[in-house]
């Protein structure tokens, strides 16, 4: 059985009626561990030697000489996934990976004590070998073996093989029992060699005499609880499902980085790492693909690499977007058992070059959900250029336009509404009426004379949709778009509701520009046309709508020329304008 020892216990908090506060010693430690777990990450991915290690270690020993300087010992238990101190719990993560307490504790550790009298030197090696060491010779070797070796007088430890010797005495009274398992082992070690002594001849020594032989030699491990045991099956399993290449590229990104300049080898392995991305991509394993860029751009950060190394990395990466490399992603997005799994990560390690190829390839697919995917690489990837897209919206397949249509409104760049005016002649209803929402959405303001192309559309769903965005008064429309639709001999045939949005979008796009136009229609008298007379009476609304003074101008013209249904909505412009609400 595993014997649990625990340091001293916390402090009694005085009674206050509300929360206790934290013990001052264990606040200190949580801040300590915190600074170790930085130095021990920073170790492991940027090396010792690093600016930044060397910066988290000097903060780290600056604080820890005075937490030993006030409180002389610094003992951790250390448990699977947390380190406990004073009876608490001072450090916890739930899982395995870049977790500090979990490394102790694969590596055998089961009691960690620093001591006062600590140096730079000795907390930089053990930083070091909690972070590991490519290029030490003892780098196979475990925590404690390092540990061992070193000797370190300011830092002690307990394993798991002592935790056995340790429950060979239970003989130990209550008010003997020590703070600590170094200290248990230190007993361990008084009673061992007191019965070599009495064994040899020598009698009973006052260890016999202070601690009863209660000694047990059959015990031959520690415990497992049931919990320990689900979580160590669980990271079994985990391990058993990972793919065997992923330790064979370990394996060579740890081989590349611990390579030297120029060397044969070194250049040898990118060539290496660019023939198994191709085999990859040419077998569309999009997950394992994206695994080794991610894991080629980790090394390339590595500060001690060398530059000429980190230079082949980069033109690997920056090789992707070949004609061969996408004509692999269409094989595998055309045959019957495509998968896309891990394709969309991988696309977004492309460079804006690979934007024309993605629309090439967009064109290609008939899935709508491969479709999908690849809009949302193109989203991401042409975000700042997204004239590709623009050239190709001529193109006469409709689904492949629309997909480009998506994607233009997802960039939300207005420039990608240039072009967007063509549509107006295009035969596919549903996408003339795309178009012009794409052209509200990406421009709010500015020119509406491309909308204004829409108006005379045959559908009359595209022609009020276009007609809404003008009437929000934020575009500029020049008389001369207007004119062709207006001067148009069917523009009286129109609904009313539909000349007079016609005209409200006029006043207020246009606005005084079109006072001539409206001048003439109020000013002319119909007697017996009433399709005239309803655009008179729209007309006189629109100047109301104006308020300039040649607006002003031209409705006191038509309260004296036009048609009595035409002069009283004059009068009642005119009336709107000076703050009375006439008839």
């Amino acid at each position: 059985m595993e014997q649990t020892l625990t340091a001293k216990p916390p402090r009694a908090a005085p009674e206050t009626g509300g929360k206790a506060p934290e013990d001052p010693e264990v606040s200190s430690i949580k801040r300590l561990l915190s600074l170790l777990e930085k130095s021990f990450k920073t170790s492991r991915t940027y090396g010792p030697t690093s600016e930044t290690c060397q910066r988290f270690v000097k903060q780290l020993y600056d604080q820890l000489t005075a937490h030993l300087g006030q409180y002389q010992t610094l003992i951790f238990v250390v448990r699977r996934f947390q380190l406990q101190s004073r009876g608490e719990v001072v450090y916890q993560k739930p899982e395995a990976r870049e977790n500090l307490a979990f490394k102790l504790f694969a590596d055998g550790i089961r009691e960690l004590t620093l001591r006062e009298g600590l140096s730079p030197e000795e907390l930089q090696f053990f930083v070091e070998t909690l972070g590991g060491d490519y290029d030490s010779p003892t780098s196979d070797d475990d925590i404690a073996t390092r540990l061992w070796q070193k000797n370190l007088p300011s830092i002690s430890f307990v394993t798991a093989e002592d935790i056995i010797k340790f429950s060979e005495l239970d003989a130990l009274k209550p008010d003997e029992e020590p703070e600590s398992l170094d200290g248990l082992l230190t007993i361990y070690n008084e009673i061992r060699g007191a019965y070599a002594e009495g064994e040899g001849g020598g009698g009973a020594s006052s260890a016999e005499s202070k601690y009863k032989p209660g000694l047990k030699t059959d015990l031959s491990g520690y415990e497992v609880s049931q919990e320990e045991t689900r979580a160590l099956q669980e990271e079994l399993r985990a391990e058993s499902a990972r793919e065997r290449f992923a330790y064979v590229w370990d394996m060579l990104v740890a081989i590349l980085a611990s390579e030297g300049t120029g060397s044969v080898s070194s250049m040898g392995l990118v060539q290496l790492f660019g023939k198994i991305l191709e085999s990859l991509l040419e077998k569309g394993n999009w997950k394992l693909c994206h695994m080794v860029l991610e894991q080629l751009q980790e090394v390339e950060r590595r500060p001690d690499l060398p530059e000429e190394q980190r230079t082949n990395l980069a033109s690997l990466r920056n090789g992707l977007g070949k004609p061969e490399h996408f004509k692999a992603i269409q094989k595998t997005l055309t045959s019957p058992l495509g998968r896309t799994e891990g394709l969309l990560p991988f696309l977004l390690k492309f460079t804006p070059a690979a934007v024309p190829p993605l629309i090439t390839l967009l064109g290609e697919l008939q899935n709508p959900k491969h479709s999908a995917l690849i809009c949302e690489a193109l989203v991401t990837l042409a975000k700042d250029s997204p004239e590709p897209l623009v050239r190709k919206l001529k193109d006469p397949r409709s689904v492949f336009v629309r997909n480009l249509l998506s994607v233009i409104a997802k960039i939300g760049n207005p420039r990608g509404a240039e072009s967007l005016g063509h549509f107006a002649r295009h035969p596919d209803t549903a996408l003339r009426m795309e178009a012009v929402r794409v052209y509200g959405t990406l421009c709010h303001s500015g020119n509406g004379s491309p909308l204004a192309g829409f108006i005379n559309d045959a559908e009359p769903s595209v022609r009020l949709a276009a007609l809404k965005l003008l009437a929000r008064g934020t575009y500029q429309v020049p008389y001369r778009v207007w004119e062709p639709i207006v001067q148009n001999p069917g523009f009286l045939n129109r609904p009313s509701s539909e000349i007079q949005a016609i005209f409200q979008s006029m006043s207020q796009t246009t606005g005084n520009e079109c006072v001539p136009f409206w001048e003439e229609l109020i000013s002319q008298r119909f007697w017996f046309n009433r399709r005239k007379q309803e655009a008179g009476t729209l007309a006189a609304e629109a100047l109301g709508r104006v308020g300039t003074p040649e607006a002003h101008a031209a409705l006191e013209v038509g309260k004296k020329r036009g048609s009595r249904a035409v002069r009283k909505a004059c009068a009642a412009a005119l009336s709107r304008r000076r703050g009375n609400q006439g008839p």
